[in-house]
């Protein structure tokens, strides 16, 4: 229980790590799609959006020319693509940045126009009447360009478009929460390799979430119906609104990434880390006590052969064959009888305690009959 208490600290700056690399990933998305006039308008550009509009222009203001009586030829004299393009633009222009709505009058001269082609026909000045109804044309033609023209969806736009002005504030405040979420855990922590830890424990779920809430967004939320699909800008909206999920989906993807690669270099650190102590073991002598007995008989040939070489004492080694007619000589004939008669006798030297140059004796192996004192051969060179 003390363990779960002292780790809550550190699990909630793990946690505030997480939530603030996800805000920031949500914030940059925001920024490269909804937030940005230039992915607004190649979005339009993409979906035909601006001759489309022109189109629909057109096809209204020659309807409301051929009800006049006028030809539907003279509309393009006032409105185009180009003109309607300009006017879009304009108008997104002005709302991103709060300037208001600024067109420009396309049908201004539509009446004085009217007047004066009249006048040139039938060398007539229209009355008062007929310039009344050149007016209402003008007006109607008007009215129905500028709500063509306007900015497209602008409700959602709107909403969008609130939070765009407050990134002064957003994009700081998430820096500062990721700042001290880092500076936290390196408190915390006991050591680099857990820091390292942490900042990948924290990494790995920002990034997932990202994706998982973008998937979530695109195939749950509906999005799609927001806005009826008769309307002339049901494309465009779609378009716009599920480009958010990609650039979420990739920031995602690079923050789970990061998390990965700290994970992989702490794993390698503590690989290397391991390898070098298993090589440093390995070549490594290591001394073992050698056992007494072991020692004392690795030095008895040394101690042997200097005791033999140095000290007087030591007896000398049973005779050579060479010397065996030397010392039969020195033995009576009925004790060199005897000799034959016994088995094969087995000589050992033994130091003489008195300190003279040595004495030789010889014992049968067989025990039984021959090892009495009368069958001893005692030999002194």
């Amino acid at each position: 229980m003390k363990n779960k208490i002292s780790n809550l600290p550190m699990l909630g700056a793990r946690f505030l790590l997480c939530l603030s690399s996800a805000l920031l990933a949500l914030l940059l998305s925001l920024q490269f799609t909804l937030f940005n006039e230039s992915y607004l308008l190649s979005t339009l550009e993409s979906t035909n959006y601006f001759p489309t509009v022109a189109h629909t222009a057109k096809t209204v203001c020659e309807g409301l020319f051929s009800q006049a009586g006028f030809g539907a030829g003279l509309v393009t004299n006032y409105i185009s693509e180009d003109t309607v393009t300009a006017d879009i633009t304009s108008a997104l222009y002005n709302r991103f940045r709060n300037a208001g709505l600024k067109t420009n009058a396309r049908f201004a001269t539509l009446a004085v126009n009217l007047q004066d082609a009249m006048n040139a026909e039938t060398g007539v000045i229209a009355s008062e009447d007929e310039y009344a109804r050149f007016m209402s044309l003008q007006a109607s033609c008007e009215a129905s360009y500028q709500t063509m023209v306007s900015p497209p969806f602008d409700t959602p736009l709107s909403i969008v478009l609130q939070y765009r002005s407050m990134r002064a504030v957003l994009f700081p405040a998430v820096a500062i929460l990721i700042l001290l979420s880092v500076f936290s855990l390196f408190k915390l922590s006991e050591n680099m390799k857990q820091f390292f830890d942490n900042i990948s424990r924290g990494l790995l779920p920002a990034g997932f979430a990202c994706v998982l809430a973008g998937l979530s967004f695109v195939l749950f939320s509906g999005f799609q119906t927001w806005m009826p699909a008769e309307n002339i800008a049901h494309t465009a909206f779609t378009k716009w609104i599920g480009g958010l999920f990609p650039y979420l989906a990739v920031l995602g993807i690079l923050i789970g990434g990061a998390g990965l690669a700290v994970y992989a270099f702490l794993v390698r650190q503590i690989h290397l880390k391991q390898k070098s102590g298993a090589k440093g073991k390995g070549g490594k002598l290591i001394s073992t006590p050698v056992p007494p007995s072991r020692k004392a008989d690795g030095a008895q040939p040394a101690v042997r052969q200097a005791q033999s070489a140095a000290a007087p004492s030591a007896l000398p080694a049973s005779p050579a064959p060479a010397a065996a007619p030397a010392q039969r000589q020195a033995v009576s004939p009925a004790q060199e009888h005897q000799a034959h008669q016994q088995p094969a006798q087995t000589t050992a030297p033994v130091q003489n305690q008195a300190g003279q140059n040595g004495v030789t004796v010889s014992l049968p192996q067989n025990s039984n009959q021959e090892n009495a004192p009368g069958n001893r051969n005692i030999r002194l060179p």
